[in-house]
């Protein structure tokens, strides 16, 4: 661990991250903190969401193993 290299995410994966992250806490939002079942697919945007983060992660956990 003392390299020191930068990882460059790229910028598609950052923005669907991003975008999956705001409609992971809509969802959770509609979920959990809303007294009234007003978004009726709550559910939906958790899973949504949840898949939309996937590559990210996919993409960071195959550069750590393809560098060790």
């Amino acid at each position: 661990m003392n390299d020191k290299t930068k990882i460059k995410f790229p910028v598609p994966l950052l923005i669907l991250d991003v975008f999956g992250t705001l409609l992971l806490a809509v969802g959770l939002y509609g979920q959990v903190a809303d007294p009234n079942p007003v978004t009726p697919y709550a559910l939906a945007l958790i899973i949504v969401g949840a898949a939309l983060m996937l590559p990210l992660i996919v993409h960071i956990i195959a550069r750590i193993s393809a560098s060790s």
